[in-house]
């Protein structure tokens, strides 16, 4: 239920993780266009990493990050909105919020989530942070809408199909019986006159 999932899902980023993770001297901003696949560095006095896209209703971002450096970890956060602060507010159900060192989720639009949102990438490490970054977004093959319309017409299509099979097959039992009076029997032809055996020729 889409009410449900925006006031259960959404958190804070708040400021203690933000300054926790101690790194206040930059943070870099990407513009995404799909597909989108990039080799980037979190460096270690950065805040974080964000990548900023659009999505419309009804299409799935699909996102995945894989940590390159050798002991190192990142989390991985989808957010509302773009232009992130310590207030954005982002999905728990589709964020990383543990370091860890590969993360990968689809986040379904739906009609009441926006169409702006963002990849934030940000880590506890203490080095830089290599990674591999892919975001897709795809735009369902059949509507939403229309699959309930097409559904709803195939229902009528085998409904009107069975009963013309039923129809077709009535008639046919019908076509191969002999015609009754109500009321009567069925009339039975006249029984044939027995076989007379050959008469000899008179005198």
């Amino acid at each position: 239920m889409q009410v449900a999932r925006l006031g259960l899902l959404f958190v804070s980023l708040g400021i203690g993780i933000v300054m926790a993770l101690g790194g206040t001297a930059s943070a870099l901003t990407y513009t995404v266009t799909t597909p989108y696949r990039v080799d980037h560095t979190l460096a270690a006095d950065a805040s974080w990493n964000a990548y900023e896209l659009t999505a419309q209703n009804d299409q799935r971002v699909t996102y995945s990050m894989t940590i390159t450096t050798s002991g190192a970890c990142a989390m991985m956060f989808f957010i509302k909105g773009h232009g992130v602060t310590p207030e954005s507010k982002y999905f728990i159900a589709y964020s990383q919020e543990n370091c860890a060192q590969s993360y990968a989720n689809t986040f379904p639009v739906g009609s009441r989530d926006g169409t702006d949102f963002t990849v934030l990438i940000l880590t506890d490490y203490t080095g830089d942070v290599n990674y591999t970054l892919a975001i897709d977004i795809a735009s369902p093959v059949v509507p939403s809408w229309l699959t309930g319309i097409g559904v709803l017409a195939v229902i009528v299509v085998v409904g009107v199909l069975i009963r013309t099979v039923r129809r077709r097959r009535r008639a046919a039992r019908m076509a191969s019986m002999p015609p009754l009076v109500p009321g009567f029997p069925p009339v039975m032809p006249p029984p044939a006159p027995p076989m007379q055996p050959p008469q000899p020729p008179s005198g």
